[in-house]
């Protein structure tokens, strides 16, 4: 189990390190791809490894981000990797991972919301809900992907980006707010910790404005 935990540390810096600098790179070149490929190895890493060390805790919150950000890489690559309008068959059982994770969430938060404390292992309701309701969305838009047969020009890269960012954006927001104790006490200061989380949602914020105004081919 301490080499799950090492690993998962480990993928994780990989993750912020390289998520962090491939949007500064431009697409298509080699140092994007590379970066690129280098961010999806390291949050499937972080995830799987994340989901089985939280089972192994009976950390029901954690286990079941693991999934939704390794669920989240994957959909991202299947969806850049093949043909504009195509489906493939990773596509079809994405759709029906993201209505298990949907489902999980609710459990767990029917389950939180049913003990005396309201809480399972230190987290509420509300934030299965709010992950619940994340993988909602996902596995609406992925059966709106499977019906479309596939997408296409903008709707293909927005696709692609968001699904790329959001991991990003929870495996910073759970290493600078989650683990904040960890860090140095002059880093331990709520306006600080903020930074790399805003950061990341201004630089998806920024890209998608790019992608929807034309100056990203697909």
């Amino acid at each position: 189990m301490n080499s799950l935990v090492y690993l998962h540390i480990l993928a994780g810096t990989i993750a912020i390190l390289s998520g962090f600098c491939a949007p500064f790179t431009k697409k298509g070149q080699r140092a994007h791809r590379l970066l690129g490929l280098t961010f999806m190895a390291s949050i499937l890493m972080l995830g799987l490894s994340g989901a089985i060390v939280a089972h192994v805790k009976d950390i029901p919150l954690s286990f079941m981000n693991g999934l939704l950000i390794s669920y989240f890489i994957v959909t991202s690559y299947s969806t850049i990797k093949q043909p504009a309008q195509r489906v493939h068959f990773v596509d079809k059982l994405m759709v029906i991972f993201a209505l298990l994770l949907t489902t999980g969430f609710v459990y767990y938060a029917h389950k939180a919301a049913n003990t005396e404390s309201g809480e399972l292992a230190g987290f509420g309701s509300e934030a299965f809900i709010a992950f619940g309701t994340v993988a909602f969305v996902c596995t609406l838009l992925d059966f709106r992907f499977i019906y479309k047969k596939g997408l296409a020009g903008k709707q293909r890269v927005l696709r692609h980006l968001w699904r790329m960012f959001f991991p990003l954006l929870m495996s910073t927001a759970a290493f600078f707010l989650g683990q904040a104790n960890r860090l140095p006490e002059a880093l331990q200061q709520i306006e600080v910790l903020l930074i790399p989380v805003v950061f990341v949602v201004v630089i998806m914020m920024v890209w998608i404005l790019i992608v929807v105004k034309g100056r990203v081919k697909n």
